[in-house]
């Protein structure tokens, strides 16, 4: 788990940016009180929304609608009758975690669907290049 600073560093970003998305709800980092955390998972889903923003001309209206059509209660290891509230709430316009993050209930950093969100908007080709791709 790194810290903002060294997780901009390692991204590729400004800090600036990871707050940011996770304004927009792109990014939900681990939080120790008002310290924000960020995972390798983190690193690699940011890396995945910079090539998603950058290279292949998706806005962020345009992500959070994408993100909003992943199948919850087919990632969620409940059954689709008792899937989490989170993706019962959801709207078509933002993806399951956003709705949970503004109740402020639940640890979504740890969830299935937020967790491979990555592998449902990008193929392995497009998972590989935002890997490798540079944009400073």
């Amino acid at each position: 788990m790194y810290p903002i600073s060294v997780a901009a560093e390692l991204a590729g970003v400004h800090p600036r940016t990871l707050y940011m998305y996770e304004k927009q709800q792109l990014l939900i980092p681990a939080r120790r009180g008002t310290w924000r955390f960020y995972s390798e998972d983190d690193l690699a889903w940011i890396r995945v929304i910079r090539y998603l923003l950058h290279d292949s001309g998706i806005n962020i209206a345009g992500l959070q609608r994408l993100l909003a059509l992943i199948p919850c209660t087919e990632i969620c290891r409940y059954g689709a009758d008792e899937c989490c509230e989170c993706c019962t709430m959801r709207t078509k316009s933002m993806p399951c975690w956003a709705v949970s993050a503004t109740r402020g209930d639940r640890k979504c950093y740890e969830c299935e669907v937020y967790q491979t969100a990555r592998s449902w908007v990008c193929s392995p080709e497009e998972l590989e290049q935002a890997e490798l791709g540079d944009l400073t």
